[in-house]
C-alpha cells in the first residue's frame, strides 16, 4: 500500500484523503488541540482513533492506516521508518493569523472570519519574526520529508501569495527556489483559476 505523508498535518484532511482512497497517511502536527481535532474527525469517518501517537511510538502501530504523530516535524520525521510516495501539505501562511489585519490582500479581499493563529511554540512556521526565517524552517521540514521520498516521486505544497509587511511577495516562488535543490529536478505549478489572483497572474 502506498505510504502518504502531510508533515503540518493541521485537521487531517490528507490522512481522511487516504482513508477514503485506501492508502496509508502519516501526520505530524505540532498542536495537541489540532490532533483532538483530527480524532474527532476520525472519529466521525469511522478512522482507527488508535492512530494518534506520542513521538515515543511513532513506527509502533504498522498495521494501523492512518496515524497522526504529536509532536515537531523537525525531530519526527527522523522517526519515520516507511519510505514516502507522496507528500501533500498546506503549511501555515507565515505569521498572517497573528497580523491584526484581517485580510490577505490590502483591499480587505479573502478577509479571515473567526480564524485564530495555531500555537505559540517558537518552531510554528506562525510564529517566526520575518518571511527569511520562515522560508529557511520550511524548507529544513521539507528537505526531511525529501530525504524519506521516494526517488521520483513528488512533494504537492499548498499555498498562494500573500502580503509581507504590507507588501506583495511572490511567496511561492520563494518556497520554490528553497525547495529547488537538484537542477534536474521537476518543479509544477498549478493555480486555481476560480480564485482572486495576485499581480503575479499565472504561471
Amino acid at each position: 500500500m502506498l505510504h502518504y505523508n502531510t508533515p503540518l498535518n493541521g485537521v487531517g484532511s490528507t490522512l481522511i484523503a487516504c482513508h477514503n482512497t485506501q492508502r496509508k497517511g502519516i501526520g505530524v502536527e505540532l498542536n495537541p488541540k489540532y490532533v483532538e481535532l483530527t480524532k474527532k474527525r476520525f472519529e466521525k469517518y469511522g478512522i482507527n482513533t488508535q492512530s494518534i501517537l506520542n513521538a515515543k511510538s511513532a513506527n509502533g502501530i504498522s498495521k494501523i492506516n492512518q496515524r497522526i504523530i504529536c509532536g515537531d516535524s523537525l525531530d519526527l520525521l527522523n522517526l519515520i521508518q516507511e519510505p514516502i510516495h507522496y507528500c501533500v501539505t498546506s503549511p501555515p501562511y507565515h505569521n498572517i493569523l497573528k497580523n491584526k489585519g484581517n485580510g490577505i490582500r490590502h483591499d480587505g479581499s479573502q478577509k479571515r472570519q473567526g480564524v485564530v493563529y495555531y500555537s505559540d511554540h517558537p518552531n510554528d512556521l506562525g510564529n517566526q519574526k520575518t518571511f527569511d526565517k520562515f522560508l529557511d524552517l520550511l524548507q529544513q521540514v521539507f528537505y526531511k520529508v525529501y530525504k524519506l521520498l521516494i526517488n521520483g516521486r513528488y512533494i504537492s505544497v499548498i499555498i498562494s501569495d500573500f502580503t509581507v509587511n504590507k507588501q506583495e511577495v511572490d511567496v511561492h516562488g520563494c518556497i520554490i527556489r528553497k525547495l529547488h535543490w537538484r537542477k534536474e529536478h521537476q518543479i509544477k505549478v498549478f493555480a486555481d483559476v476560480t480564485q482572486t489572483r495576485s499581480v503575479y497572474g499565472i504561471c
